[in-house]
């Protein structure tokens, strides 16, 4: 499942086909990366791994081009739910406010990284998350997250937690709610740096 043709979601696309079996490829727009046979997320796709459900919920209509045409997808076990919206910006979102049925998760992914573009208060709302993660490199040349969507958050979340300060995010989804463990491992050398 590829949110969206955007690098930083879809760079990794060629080498995970390379080294493992994968026999279904979904995206959420085409791009030109994207294998042969690759299918078009839409609204309504849902399977079932292991007692937890995961459901397509936008989008809904085609012709969403860019961060707006992102797979979001709700994950739920016996006891929690997990919302991963990509890269949403404010028009998806409304698209998904606007929908009928519930919204609502524990645990919310930062929509498109905390920019300014995206988590409105209306889709917070909607979502009630008690802990929001930020997928967010540390010094990142856009600035992200934003301060003021972080302030957002914070008045409506219980906890949130960043990838850029916490570290690797551990998350667990079991019959009693969720688990989770961040982790900010100081004392060994980070996998993307070339060692001399």
């Amino acid at each position: 499942m590829v949110s969206h043709a955007d690098d930083d979601h879809s760079g990794g696309l060629a080498a995970l086909l390379a080294a493992l079996p994968v026999a279904d490829v979904v995206i959420g727009e085409p791009f030109a990366a994207a294998p042969a046979g690759a299918r078009l997320c839409q609204r309504g796709q849902a399977w079932r791994w292991d007692d937890v459900r995961f459901r397509v919920i936008a989008p809904r209509v085609s012709g969403l081009h860019g961060n707006d045409a992102s797979c979001v997808i709700r994950v739920a076990s016996a006891g929690a739910t997990l919302l991963l919206p990509g890269d949403l910006e404010r028009a998806g979102e409304l698209e998904l406010v606007e929908q009928p049925g519930s919204l609502s998760a524990d645990v919310l992914l930062v929509p498109h990284h905390g920019s300014r573009s995206s988590s409105s208060a209306e889709f917070i709302r909607r979502v009630q998350p008690g802990l929001a993660l930020v997928s967010v490199g540390r010094n990142n040349s856009y600035g992200l997250p934003a301060e003021e969507i972080i302030n957002r958050y914070r008045m409506r979340v219980t906890r949130v937690l960043r990838t850029d300060r916490d570290g690797a995010i551990q998350l667990a989804l079991g019959v009693d709610g969720y688990r989770v463990r961040a982790r900010l491992r100081r004392d060994r050398p980070r996998y993307y740096r070339a060692q001399p």
